[in-house]
């Protein structure tokens, strides 16, 4: 099995306590080789990785990022050149690496993820990935139709082969000339945009993110408003049996590396932080003292008919219209 990740070297301790998640929970698989495409890694911490990899039998080979030729519209204070390195994986990956799985750092691998890997269904696209819950102007700000399939990037299954037929700097290049100012989501946008009508969808289980654990399938449709969604029974199995946890943000929820979380599945996390004794970082507390993190606190406190009701306007209409005006 092999197995993706993208990062710079200050989220190389973060990926290493996924990367340990995921062999302690996959040792049925025969071989697992772990690529990490990496942004300045430093040589201490590629020998950390290579360490961990060797505890457990398994290979972790680190990749310096190519100086690949992307449009300068995609970076971002928020957004590094790292974050979209997997949208070129074809280009990067050694030849003999057919398919892949691709994991973002902010993960823990709860089962086995080989049943995935030798998945055929999957194969016959050139990337799957679990639908995420973004409502339909969204879509339509980047040329999709509001029912459009849209996938999370955290978790991917890619068929390198396919996605290497595909020319990703002529598709990229003609979308950020198009809808550079519209896009919200960075290489999530521009990965659905691309691979329109040619996107696999997987079971969410695979990428169980924080509004799934944190709210009621019924609150996360009032808040999200989505299209083109999975139904409340396929959401209640995947956070009852998560493969894949996802620590994405969410409104209030503080992600587990933080000492002051409040995450649902923080547990899942902190239990793979302690035993992980290769690097050590101290947790430091999220500051609330924001206008973003007060203002949303107050609607959260609110009358659920008033507040849910605010927070899904803002998030799935306000937020994508001024997206549109302002370009």
């Amino acid at each position: 099995m092999k197995v993706l990740y993208t990062c710079d070297n200050n989220y190389v301790w973060l990926m290493s306590i996924s990367m340990l998640s995921l062999f302690k929970t996959n040792q049925n698989a025969n071989e697992i080789t772990v690529y990490l495409i990496g942004e300045n890694i430093s040589d201490d911490n590629k020998k950390v990785l290579e360490d961990i990899a060797n505890e457990y039998k398994r290979k972790c080979i680190v990749i310096d990022l190519p100086d690949i030729k992307m449009s300068p519209n995609l970076f971002t204070d928020r957004w590094p050149k790292s974050a979209f390195t997997r949208l070129f994986c074809g280009q990067i990956l050694p030849e003999d690496v057919k398919k892949i799985i691709y994991i973002d750092c902010d993960t823990i691998i709860k089962s086995s993820l080989v049943e995935l890997y030798e998945d055929e269904k999957m194969s016959q696209f050139p990337v799957s990935g679990v639908k995420d819950c973004v409502s339909g102007l969204y879509k339509e700000n980047i040329g999709l139709n509001k029912n459009s399939t849209y996938i999370n990037a955290g978790i991917l299954f890619i068929n390198v082969e396919l996605l290497r037929q595909i020319d990703m700097f002529k598709e990229i290049e003609d979308f950020t000339t198009n809808y550079n100012k519209k896009i919200n989501y960075a290489d999530q946008d521009v990965l659905n945009y691309v691979l329109k009508n040619k996107l696999g969808v997987l079971n969410p289980k695979y990428n169980v993110m924080t509004l799934e654990f944190a709210y009621p399938y019924k609150d996360i449709l009032k808040i999200r408003r989505p299209n083109n969604y999975y139904e409340e029974n396929e959401i209640k199995n995947a956070v009852e049996n998560p493969a894949i946890i996802h620590y994405t943000t969410n409104m209030t929820t503080i992600r587990p590396w933080f000492s002051n979380a409040n995450h649902p599945r923080k547990d899942d996390f902190l239990n793979i932080y302690k035993e992980n004794t290769y690097i050590k970082k101290e947790l430091q507390a999220y500051s609330t003292n924001t206008a973003k993190y007060k203002f949303l606190n107050f609607l959260l406190h609110l009358p659920k008919s008033i507040g849910y009701s605010c927070i899904g306007i803002i998030h799935s209409e306000l937020v994508p219209l001024l997206k549109r005006i302002k370009k």
